[in-house]
Formats: structure tokens, C-alpha cells, sequence
């Protein structure tokens, strides 16, 4: 394997899979070696301290479904500049560990207090590969981040079981926008198998988790810092992320979110003339077979929409540019050259005046 690949293993009991995204800037992992005793941890350390992980001025907002039962010990281990932070599990703490590590060169090892938090399926195949950091804002979904590369991601399979059904079917929104936007053959295979995700087939979910993560590292080791191509990874993120911000942040999962929201960018694609009338019903059709809502909660209003949306980070000299689908099924575009008119129609459509 390369020296500047970020190796990726997805195992279940029968089956093991692994792939090498290419990315730029990383240094081979070290060797590492752990003490034999507490104490020797402890004697090697130049500083611990315990804390709890607080929000900010009100500012920094959790999702309640990433939330510890009780706060977190954290303990700060100065091992020299070569020391890597290890996370197990998904939520809050996995990106601002991060963020600290990259804003301030500290190495922290968080440690829970009762649980590790489970492996959600939507951080398995999106999150977890690429390096992109972020924090939620009371203004918006993910404003503050950075972005920094793992040495290695490793996914078991088998903690997906210990989700409940509604974050399962919340994961596979994520799932399917690969489909969507890059990988036809592989948005068949999903309504072929859609049921037998639902019911966490270990080889469907093998499968899926594979194929989805290596869509994310191709795109990733294209354009890693988001430039261009990596924002297609956020099909229905826009409208989903205004959903999550203007209904509150965990009354909606992310998946749920990102499923409304795609099928708000679908049914405008299909304004603007960019898509045909079947890829319409195959999105919806997939969607609701998923058991993820097609349409935006009742309370979200156009104004709320345009309001939360103006802040989104794919703003750019105040024009808001989108992910839309455009021409045959896997084709998709990041642009803010559309009639806004269409936009308009969609959210009048899709929420209440």
C-alpha cells in the first residue's frame, strides 16, 4: 500500500473487504506500542487533565442522538509529534476532537464515561472516509470544521445491529445518493436489495458499505478540500440541512433530512427540464420503500427554507449553488446557474407559504 493512502477494512463474519483511497498530505502511520501498566501511561504523560465536554456560548449545538449518557473523561497525552488520537463509535466528539487536533496540535484521547457510542450507518459510508471535519451552529448545519485525514478508518458491520431500525433506514439516504449521483449500476443494485439492507443482510450491507465508501474515496482523492466535484456528495443536503437547522437538530435524523431534501433537488432537476418523469418516481419509489419521509416537515415555511439556506457554505458571492441531477440516471451537476424560478416553485411546493 502506498504511503499516502488511508486503508479502509469493512468486515463482517463472512466476509472482509478493504480498498486504498489516495489522498494528499498524509505521513506513514508510526509504529505503536502500548505500556503494560496504567502506570506507565501515566508516567509518560507531561499533562492529564479531566473536563467535560461543553457547547460554547450557546453556539456549538449537539444532536441528541450523538449525546453521552454521561459527560466524557478527556485526558490530554503529550506522546510527541508523531501520536495519533484514536475515536470508536460516531457523533459530536469524533469531529471536534479532530478540529482541536487541527486547530491546536493536541493529542486527545476521549475515553466514555459509560458507553462508546454505536456505529451509525450514515458516518460508515459518508463521514468516515474523506477527512472532513464539522460542528453544528445554531445557524446552520456544519459551519465550523476543517479538514483533516485518518491514517485508517476500520468498519465493523456487526455494530450496525445494535442500531434501532429508525437510525438503520436513516443511514441508507446516504447510501443512495452515491447512486444517484455517480453510480447507476449501483442505485439498481439498491432497489433490488433494498428490503435486505432494512433487514441488515451481512452481505448485503458488506456490499453496500464497500461500494458506497469507495465511491466516497474516488471523489475524495479528486478533490479533497471541496472545491468542485466533492460537493456533489451533498445532494439533498442543502434543503436537508436547513430542515435539520429550522426543525431542530435531532427531531429529524440526518438520513430523514437528507431524504427529503433529495427529493426536493429531484423534483427541481425535474423543473428546470434536467431529468425525466421515471427518475422522479424510481427516487420517491426507493425512498418511501426505505422507510425515509419524501416531503419536509409541516412546519417549514418557504421563508425559513431560503432564510437558513442563505448561510448554507455552498454560498458563494451570494449566489446559492446546488447539487441537481442532470441527464440519465448518475449524472448530477454543482451549480448556481438554474432559473431561480424553479427553486421557488419547489419550495412552494414543498412547504408552506
Amino acid at each position: 500500500m502506498a504511503a499516502n493512502a488511508v486503508s479502509l477494512s469493512i468486515s463482517s463474519p463472512k466476509t472482509l473487504h478493504s480498498l486504498e483511497a489516495q489522498t494528499r498530505g498524509l505521513i506513514p502511520p508510526p509504529t505503536i506500542s502500548f505500556p503494560k501498566s496504567s502506570s506507565s501511561l501515566s508516567s509518560t504523560a507531561i499533562s492529564i487533565s479531566r473536563s467535560r465536554v461543553r457547547a460554547g456560548p450557546s453556539q456549538l449545538v449537539n444532536e441528541p442522538a450523538n449525546a453521552m449518557a454521561t459527560p466524557p473523561t478527556i485526558v490530554e497525552v503529550d506522546l510527541g509529534s508523531r501520536s495519533y488520537p484514536i475515536y470508536i463509535g460516531a457523533g459530536l466528539l469524533d469531529q471536534s476532537h479532530l478540529l482541536q487536533r487541527h486547530v491546536h496540535g493536541k493529542k486527545v484521547l476521549v475515553v466514555t464515561n459509560e458507553r462508546v457510542a454505536p456505529l451509525y450507518l450514515d458516518k460508515t459510508v459518508d463521514s468516515s472516509v474523506g477527512g472532513k471535519t464539522g460542528i453544528n451552529h445554531r445557524l446552520g448545519k456544519n459551519l465550523i470544521g476543517a479538514f483533516y485525514q485518518p491514517q485508517c478508518v476500520l468498519v465493523d458491520t456487526d455494530t450496525l445491529n445494535t442500531l434501532p431500525d429508525r437510525e438503520m433506514a436513516s443511514g441508507l439516504a446516504e447510501v443512495i445518493k452515491y447512486g444517484l449521483i455517480r453510480d447507476a449500476d449501483f442505485f439498481e443494485w439498491q432497489e433490488k436489495n433494498i428490503e435486505a439492507l432494512l433487514a441488515r443482510d451481512p452481505a448485503a450491507l458488506a456490499y453496500a458499505i464497500k461500494r458506497s465508501c469507495e465511491n466516497k474515496a474516488d471523489v475524495v482523492s479528486q478533490d479533497e478540500k471541496e472545491s468542485g466535484l466533492r460537493a456533489t456528495l451533498n445532494l439533498g443536503h442543502t434543503f436537508g440541512h436547513a430542515i435539520e437547522t429550522g426543525f431542530g437538530y435531532g427531531e429529524w435524523l440526518h438520513g430523514e433530512a437528507v431524504a427529503a431534501g433529495t427529493v426536493m433537488a429531484v423534483d427541481m432537476s425535474h423543473r428546470l427540464g434536467w431529468i425525466d418523469d421515471s427518475i422522479v418516481e424510481r427516487v420517491n419509489n426507493i425512498l418511501k420503500r426505505a422507510k425515509l419521509p419524501t416531503t419536509p416537515p409541516e412546519s417549514m415555511t418557504v421563508s425559513m427554507f431560503k432564510s437558513i439556506m442563505a448561510v448554507d457554505k455552498k454560498v458563494a458571492d451570494g449566489l446559492l449553488r446546488l447539487i441537481l441531477l442532470k441527464g440519465p440516471l448518475g449524472n448530477c451537476v454543482f451549480t448556481g446557474d438554474y432559473d431561480r424560478e424553479a427553486l421557488d416553485a419547489t419550495l412552494r411546493a414543498f412547504s408552506k407559504s
